[in-house]
């Protein structure tokens, strides 16, 4: 008797043998990344937590917004980790369409996780400015930050609805060949991913403005920029 192939998601292209037993895998480079961001990012925030709780002794909005982005960022560690377990980061050719579709559904959960988590350390970040460097409120520089809150909430949270209901039934998101409708789910990972750039951008050169017009001098203002550059904020 002969053992058939399992049929793959995708055909290989032209001089590739379809590898079913040994893929190649980003399994280990995800785990790399999640070995080093979790332990980072947790001692960063307890020793935020330790300075905010029993130093400063006050715990305030941005300070739930940046617990949240830290339970967001463990998760979203979690849903990466599914996704690899799940037959992600392997070509498509190298999977069957079983496989295809479990790591269609876990890349989808992962994608929703992950709006969430980055508009809610965005808009901590943005609250954290308003803290330090707006003092007056409804400032034009008060007004800037709170513009933003209000794009960076309007942008992920609808752009998080499209991702779960990407597909018209949502099962099609992880079946094609159910009938239905979808948006360009490129279209709308390019459009995010334009938009966290800039954003980002945005976000890192915000403080240059407030710290250029305080009166000390320019090493101590090189420093303070590079320290909220780099979050080591308290």
């Amino acid at each position: 008797m002969t053992t058939l192939e399992p049929t793959p998601a995708l055909p290989p292209p032209p001089g590739v043998t379809s590898n079913f037993d040994h893929p190649v895998t980003l399994k280990h480079q995800n785990n790399i990344a999640i070995g080093v961001a979790i332990p980072l990012t947790t001692i960063f925030f307890f020793l935020r937590a330790y300075t905010r709780i029993w130093i400063k002794r006050t715990w305030t909005v941005e300070d739930w917004l940046t617990l949240l982005a830290y339970f967001g960022a463990i998760s979203l560690c979690g849903t990466g980790a599914a996704v690899m377990d799940h037959y992600g980061g392997r070509h498509e050719w190298d999977i069957t369409p079983s496989q295809a579709r479990d790591a269609s559904y876990w890349f989808n959960v992962s994608s929703i996780n992950y709006g969430i988590a980055i508009g809610i350390a965005k808009i901590a970040v943005l609250w954290l400015y308003r803290r330090v460097f707006s003092p007056i409120r409804w400032s034009l520089f008060d007004l800037v930050i709170v513009f933003f809150v209000v794009i960076l909430a309007l942008f992920y949270t609808s752009t998080t609805i499209a991702k779960i209901w990407e597909c018209v039934p949502r099962d099609k998101i992880f079946n094609p060949t159910i009938p239905g409708r979808c948006i360009s789910t490129p279209m709308l990972l390019n459009v995010s991913g334009l938009f966290n750039t800039i954003t980002d951008f945005i976000i890192l050169l915000l403080p240059l403005k407030a710290v250029w017009s305080m009166r000390m001098s320019t090493q101590k203002k090189a420093i303070v920029v590079l320290v909220f550059t780099f979050g080591l904020r308290s």
